[in-house]
Protein backbone atom coordinates (compact mmCIF):
# COMPACT_ATOMS: atom_id res chain seq x y z
CA UNK A 1 0.00 0.00 0.00
CA UNK A 2 1.26 3.59 -0.70
CA UNK A 3 0.47 6.44 0.91
CA UNK A 4 1.35 9.87 0.82
CA UNK A 5 2.95 11.64 3.62
CA UNK A 6 3.24 15.07 2.27
CA UNK A 7 0.34 16.57 -0.57
CA UNK A 8 2.99 19.37 -1.39
CA UNK A 9 5.24 17.99 -3.97
CA UNK A 10 6.92 21.05 -5.36
CA UNK A 11 10.56 21.92 -3.62
CA UNK A 12 11.00 19.42 -1.12
CA UNK A 13 13.63 16.73 -1.05
CA UNK A 14 15.86 14.94 1.28
CA UNK A 15 13.46 11.95 2.92
CA UNK A 16 14.28 10.79 5.99
CA UNK A 17 12.33 8.04 7.09
CA UNK A 18 12.64 6.86 11.05
CA UNK A 19 11.30 4.37 13.47
CA UNK A 20 11.30 4.38 17.16
CA UNK A 21 12.39 1.41 18.97
CA UNK A 22 9.80 2.14 22.09
CA UNK A 23 6.17 2.71 20.53
CA UNK A 24 7.07 1.11 16.28
CA UNK A 25 5.70 4.92 15.06
CA UNK A 26 7.14 6.35 12.10
CA UNK A 27 8.78 9.29 11.84
CA UNK A 28 8.93 11.10 8.41
CA UNK A 29 11.17 14.29 8.12
CA UNK A 30 12.38 16.37 4.91
CA UNK A 31 13.51 20.14 3.52
CA UNK A 32 11.06 22.41 2.16
CA UNK A 33 13.00 24.61 -0.35
CA UNK A 34 10.24 26.88 -0.67
CA UNK A 35 10.24 27.76 3.26
CA UNK A 36 13.26 27.01 4.02
CA UNK A 37 12.26 24.45 7.02
CA UNK A 38 12.33 21.26 7.89
CA UNK A 39 9.02 19.48 8.22
CA UNK A 40 8.32 16.25 9.90
CA UNK A 41 5.25 13.65 10.12
CA UNK A 42 3.96 11.08 12.43
CA UNK A 43 2.50 7.68 11.71
CA UNK A 44 1.12 5.63 14.73
CA UNK A 45 -0.37 2.78 12.35
CA UNK A 46 2.54 1.67 10.34
CA UNK A 47 2.55 4.04 7.51
CA UNK A 48 -0.76 3.41 7.27
CA UNK A 49 -1.94 7.14 7.68
CA UNK A 50 0.31 10.04 8.66
CA UNK A 51 -0.20 13.34 10.98
CA UNK A 52 -0.15 16.85 9.08
CA UNK A 53 3.19 18.09 8.79
CA UNK A 54 4.79 20.63 11.10
CA UNK A 55 8.06 22.24 11.37
CA UNK A 56 10.58 20.61 13.10
CA UNK A 57 11.31 21.94 16.49
CA UNK A 58 13.97 25.14 16.40
CA UNK A 59 15.29 23.95 13.03
CA UNK A 60 14.13 27.06 11.66
CA UNK A 61 14.82 30.26 12.47
CA UNK A 62 16.62 31.41 10.73
CA UNK A 63 17.54 28.91 7.81
CA UNK A 64 18.89 29.62 3.91
CA UNK A 65 18.48 26.13 2.68
CA UNK A 66 20.61 25.92 -0.87
CA UNK A 67 18.25 24.06 -2.80
CA UNK A 68 18.87 20.61 -4.68
CA UNK A 69 20.21 22.61 -8.15
CA UNK A 70 22.19 25.00 -6.46
CA UNK A 71 25.87 24.58 -5.34
CA UNK A 72 29.03 26.07 -3.69
CA UNK A 73 32.44 27.58 -4.71
CA UNK A 74 34.00 24.43 -7.16
CA UNK A 75 30.66 22.68 -6.65
CA UNK A 76 27.75 22.55 -9.25
CA UNK A 77 25.19 20.77 -5.93
CA UNK A 78 25.30 21.55 -2.52
CA UNK A 79 21.70 21.22 -1.56
CA UNK A 80 20.67 21.38 2.49
CA UNK A 81 18.78 17.50 3.27
CA UNK A 82 18.23 16.98 6.64
CA UNK A 83 19.88 13.83 8.19
CA UNK A 84 18.44 12.28 11.05
CA UNK A 85 18.24 9.53 13.54
CA UNK A 86 16.39 8.54 16.40
CA UNK A 87 18.92 8.41 18.97
CA UNK A 88 17.59 5.87 21.46
CA UNK A 89 19.63 5.75 24.28
CA UNK A 90 19.06 9.51 24.86
CA UNK A 91 15.25 9.10 23.94
CA UNK A 92 15.63 11.90 21.12
CA UNK A 93 15.25 12.64 17.38
CA UNK A 94 18.81 13.62 16.28
CA UNK A 95 19.04 15.82 12.78
CA UNK A 96 22.11 17.82 11.23
CA UNK A 97 21.92 19.73 8.16
CA UNK A 98 24.32 22.48 6.74
CA UNK A 99 22.56 26.26 5.61
CA UNK A 100 24.14 29.72 4.73
CA UNK A 101 24.90 31.66 7.38
CA UNK A 102 22.60 34.64 7.97
CA UNK A 103 21.82 35.28 4.00
CA UNK A 104 19.76 34.08 1.30
CA UNK A 105 21.67 31.50 -1.07
CA UNK A 106 22.11 34.57 -3.85
CA UNK A 107 24.52 36.40 -0.80
CA UNK A 108 26.02 33.24 0.29
CA UNK A 109 28.58 32.87 -2.38
CA UNK A 110 29.90 36.47 -1.82
CA UNK A 111 32.62 37.73 0.51
CA UNK A 112 31.93 36.63 4.12
CA UNK A 113 28.84 34.49 3.81
CA UNK A 114 29.53 30.48 4.21
CA UNK A 115 27.68 27.37 5.09
CA UNK A 116 27.78 25.83 9.05
CA UNK A 117 26.35 22.94 10.04
CA UNK A 118 23.41 22.92 12.17
CA UNK A 119 21.83 20.02 14.64
CA UNK A 120 18.75 20.02 16.61
CA UNK A 121 16.71 17.14 18.32
CA UNK A 122 13.73 16.35 20.29
CA UNK A 123 12.50 13.73 22.57
CA UNK A 124 10.39 13.44 25.25
CA UNK A 125 12.33 15.88 27.72
CA UNK A 126 11.87 18.76 25.31
CA UNK A 127 13.61 20.10 22.60
CA UNK A 128 17.13 21.28 21.75
CA UNK A 129 17.59 24.58 20.26
CA UNK A 130 19.32 24.87 16.65
CA UNK A 131 22.91 24.65 17.49
CA UNK A 132 26.14 25.47 14.82
CA UNK A 133 27.98 22.16 15.65
CA UNK A 134 31.65 23.25 13.30
CA UNK A 135 33.89 25.30 15.70
CA UNK A 136 35.48 27.52 12.92
CA UNK A 137 36.15 31.05 13.30
CA UNK A 138 36.46 31.75 9.69
CA UNK A 139 34.50 32.22 6.50
CA UNK A 140 34.77 28.81 5.30
CA UNK A 141 31.96 25.98 4.02
CA UNK A 142 31.14 23.27 6.19
CA UNK A 143 28.74 21.14 4.50
CA UNK A 144 27.20 17.99 4.12
CA UNK A 145 26.85 16.37 7.35
CA UNK A 146 26.66 12.68 8.65
CA UNK A 147 25.70 11.30 11.96
CA UNK A 148 25.27 8.56 14.47
CA UNK A 149 24.87 8.37 18.44
CA UNK A 150 26.84 5.82 21.16
CA UNK A 151 25.36 3.63 23.65
CA UNK A 152 25.43 6.46 25.91
CA UNK A 153 23.57 8.37 23.49
CA UNK A 154 25.91 10.87 22.69
CA UNK A 155 26.45 12.28 19.02
CA UNK A 156 29.54 11.85 16.34
CA UNK A 157 28.52 14.50 13.25
CA UNK A 158 31.10 14.13 10.11
CA UNK A 159 31.05 16.72 7.38
CA UNK A 160 33.25 18.30 4.49
CA UNK A 161 35.27 20.93 5.84
CA UNK A 162 37.02 23.56 4.20
CA UNK A 163 38.96 25.41 7.07
CA UNK A 164 42.03 24.30 6.22
CA UNK A 165 42.37 26.37 2.69
CA UNK A 166 42.40 30.16 2.27
CA UNK A 167 40.72 30.07 -1.18
CA UNK A 168 37.61 28.17 0.25
CA UNK A 169 37.94 25.21 -2.33
CA UNK A 170 39.57 22.05 -0.87
CA UNK A 171 37.96 19.92 1.65
CA UNK A 172 38.86 17.64 4.68
CA UNK A 173 35.95 15.29 6.81
CA UNK A 174 35.98 16.55 10.17
CA UNK A 175 34.33 15.68 13.25
CA UNK A 176 32.41 17.13 16.11
CA UNK A 177 31.40 15.17 19.50
CA UNK A 178 28.57 16.00 21.21
CA UNK A 179 26.13 15.31 23.78
CA UNK A 180 22.25 14.68 22.87
CA UNK A 181 21.78 18.22 23.74
CA UNK A 182 24.22 19.66 21.61
CA UNK A 183 27.00 20.47 24.46
CA UNK A 184 30.41 19.52 22.79
CA UNK A 185 32.34 16.57 24.49
CA UNK A 186 35.60 17.64 22.17
CA UNK A 187 36.74 20.23 19.77
CA UNK A 188 35.79 19.60 16.05
CA UNK A 189 38.75 17.60 14.66
CA UNK A 190 39.81 16.29 11.28
CA UNK A 191 38.90 12.50 10.28
CA UNK A 192 40.72 12.61 6.70
CA UNK A 193 44.70 12.98 6.91
CA UNK A 194 44.76 15.81 3.99
CA UNK A 195 42.71 17.61 1.89
CA UNK A 196 40.92 17.05 -1.10
CA UNK A 197 39.77 19.11 -4.66
CA UNK A 198 36.29 18.75 -5.98
CA UNK A 199 37.36 19.67 -9.50
CA UNK A 200 39.23 16.32 -10.44
CA UNK A 201 37.66 15.16 -13.88
CA UNK A 202 37.33 11.09 -12.27
CA UNK A 203 33.66 10.57 -13.30
CA UNK A 204 32.46 14.78 -13.64
CA UNK A 205 33.94 18.08 -12.68
CA UNK A 206 32.88 19.83 -9.64
CA UNK A 207 31.27 16.77 -8.02
CA UNK A 208 33.13 15.11 -5.19
CA UNK A 209 30.78 11.73 -5.01
CA UNK A 210 28.31 13.87 -2.03
CA UNK A 211 28.12 10.77 0.16
CA UNK A 212 29.64 9.86 3.20
CA UNK A 213 28.48 7.96 6.41
CA UNK A 214 29.20 7.56 10.08
CA UNK A 215 28.37 4.45 12.24
CA UNK A 216 29.61 3.43 15.87
CA UNK A 217 30.10 -0.19 16.57
CA UNK A 218 30.64 -2.24 20.07
CA UNK A 219 31.90 -5.24 17.92
CA UNK A 220 34.97 -4.81 19.80
CA UNK A 221 33.88 -4.48 23.53
CA UNK A 222 33.95 -0.46 23.71
CA UNK A 223 32.50 2.34 21.71
CA UNK A 224 34.37 2.75 18.62
CA UNK A 225 33.37 5.65 15.83
CA UNK A 226 33.84 4.92 12.32
CA UNK A 227 33.14 7.69 9.15
CA UNK A 228 33.62 6.16 5.81
CA UNK A 229 33.59 7.94 2.30
CA UNK A 230 32.02 6.79 -1.09
CA UNK A 231 33.98 7.86 -4.08
CA UNK A 232 32.70 7.91 -7.93
CA UNK A 233 33.67 4.79 -8.12
CA UNK A 234 31.13 3.66 -5.75
CA UNK A 235 33.92 2.28 -3.56
CA UNK A 236 34.34 2.92 0.25
CA UNK A 237 36.91 3.72 2.50
CA UNK A 238 36.44 3.50 6.17
CA UNK A 239 38.61 5.07 9.02
CA UNK A 240 38.39 4.21 12.88
CA UNK A 241 38.19 7.39 14.37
Amino acid sequence: MITSINSYKKDINGLQLLVSPFSGYLYALWSDFKSDRIYWARSVDHGASWSARSVFPNAATPAHFLMKKQGLKGLNQAPSFPIARFNWPAGKISVVWHECNGKPFASCAGNRMHTDVYYASIGSSGATNKIRINDDVGFNDQFMPALDFSAAGDVLATFYDRRDDPNNVNYRLYRAWFNASGFPISGNQPVSAFSSTPMENVVQPRFIGDYHEAWMSTVDGEDTWYSCVFHPNVTADSKRT
